[in-house]
C-alpha cells in the first residue's frame, strides 16, 4: 500500500513514476478487459475464447451472466487492487468505487521536474476510501505540511467522496488473511484492532456503500473512524 515510501529511498521522482506507472498500466488492463468481458457476455449471452481452458463450464457460466446486471458495476480492490479501481473508476459505466488502504497512484500522470503531477479532474464516481490509521495519519500530515499526495487529490476532487479510517489498524486487516493466518498476517502488517471485528465492521460499511449507490436502498454515511 504505502508505496510512497519507495520516495524516500529513490530521489529521482521520475525513476519513481516510471516503476509504479508500469504497475499500474498492468493492473488497470487487466480490469478494463474483465469489464469488457462481461459486459459483451452479458450482450450476446455468448463467449469468447478469452473465457476458456476448455468449454466445459461453459453453460454454468452462462446461468451466471444471467443474474448479472451489468448496467450497474461497482468496483472494490485492497491495496494496489484499490489504486486500480479508483482509475478504471473514472469509466462512464462504473458507479461506484471503494478504495481498501490504497495509494492512488494510478491517479499521478507525470512528472513536473522533481515533482508527482496527480490528476486534478473531477472525479465523477461515488468513491469511499477506507485507511489504516497509519495511513490516515500520513494523508493528513501531507495536507498539512502542502505535500502533495494523490488520495488527498482525488478525494478533494470527488464529486462524492467519502472517508474514514480504522483506529490500530494496518494493512492487512482490511483483508481476511488475518482471520485465517493471523501469524502470515502479522508479518505483512496487521494492527492491534480486533481482526475479526475490523472485518466485520468494514463488510458493514462496504455493503452499505455498494447498497446505497447500486441499488440505491436507503442513504449513505460513513463515521471519521472506527
Amino acid at each position: 500500500n504505502n508505496v510512497s515510501g519507495i520516495s524516500n529511498k529513490v530521489s529521482d521522482e521520475t525513476y519513481y513514476y516510471e516503476i509504479t506507472s508500469k504497475w499500474m498500466e498492468l493492473r488497470t488492463a487487466d480490469m478494463n478487459f474483465v469489464i469488457d468481458e462481461l459486459k459483451a457476455a452479458d450482450s450476446s449471452m455468448t463467449l469468447s475464447d478469452s473465457w476458456f481452458y476448455d468449454k466445459a463450464n461453459e453453460e454454468t457460466i452462462i446461468s451466471i451472466l444471467n443474474v448479472m446486471n451489468c448496467d450497474i458495476i461497482g468496483l472494490m480492490g485492497h491495496s494496489l487492487g484499490g489504486a486500480t479501481s479508483v482509475t478504471v473508476g473514472r469509466r462512464n459505466d462504473i458507479s461506484a468505487v471503494i478504495d481498501l488502504d490504497g495509494t492512488m497512484i494510478g491517479e499521478e500522470i507525470g512528472v513536473d521536474g522533481n515533482n508527482i503531477k496527480i490528476n486534478d479532474e473531477p472525479y465523477p464516481t461515488p468513491l469511499l476510501s477506507i485507511d489504516n490509521e497509519e495511513h490516515h495519519n500520513s494523508r493528513i500530515m501531507c495536507k498539512e505540511n502542502g505535500t502533495i499526495y494523490s488520495n488527498n487529490v482525488i478525494l478533494d476532487n470527488a464529486e462524492n467522496g467519502y472517508e474514514t479510517y480504522f483506529k490500530g489498524s494496518d494493512h492487512m486487516n482490511f483483508t481476511d488473511l488475518p482471520l485465517f493466518s493471523p501469524a502470515l498476517a502479522g508479518i505483512l502488517g496487521t494492527g492491534s484492532v480486533d481482526a475479526e471485528k475490523c472485518v466485520d465492521q468494514v463488510n458493514t460499511i462496504v455493503l452499505h456503500f455498494f447498497d446505497s449507490f447500486l441499488k440505491g436502498t436507503g442513504d449513505f454515511s460513513v463515521e471519521e473512524s472506527y
